[in-house]
């Protein structure tokens, strides 16, 4: 998955290279976690100084908590801040919605961090290859013919004989 997403990320930062647009802006969605937002920043923090993270409404929040991953862990300083309310176009006029804009820069030991975690991931690339990919089991149903209320009984656990006994007693008094 991480593969295929640094994939996806290297081609659109080629192409956005080669139509020259600002290649550092990371607009952020609040359809993918923090986490995502992290790998991609750190993807454009290895191919610019600074990035610009754009946020509109509820996505803000997901924002916040991105810089402050990479803020906490070293990988960039914070360097701007801006908050602003712009209007989009809506069905019954125009809407109002909050925007963000939160500038990071690279931090000193950004490589240094890079190199730690790659050599991580290199690491446990070469101990998943030894163990071998866990084997996926899949559920085939035989059959799909009623069975008896007596062979449903055979496979009661103790846990809820227990329970239903219990429930009888009380239906009972």
């Amino acid at each position: 998955y991480q593969r295929r997403v640094h994939g996806i990320i290297k081609q659109r930062m080629a192409e956005k290279k080669k139509d020259k647009q600002l290649g550092n802006k990371v607009t952020i969605t609040g359809r993918r976690n923090a986490g995502f937002y992290v790998f991609v920043a750190k993807q454009a923090l290895n191919n610019f100084d600074t990035i610009e993270l754009h946020a509109l409404g509820l996505a803000m929040s997901v924002c916040v908590s991105t810089a402050d991953s990479l803020i906490n862990f070293g990988y960039a300083t914070l360097k701007k801040t801006s908050v602003d309310s712009i209007e989009l176009k809506g069905s019954s006029g125009p809407i109002k919605k909050p925007k963000m804009v939160i500038v990071l820069a690279k931090s000193a030991n950004f490589k240094t961090l890079m190199d730690k975690t790659n050599a991580l991931k290199k690491e446990n690339e070469a101990a998943f290859t030894q163990i071998g990919p866990k084997k996926q089991h899949s559920l085939t149903f035989t059959s799909l013919r009623p069975v008896s209320y007596t062979h449903l009984r055979a496979h009661e656990t103790l846990r809820y004989l227990v329970c239903r006994l219990l429930l009888e007693k009380k239906k009972n008094n």
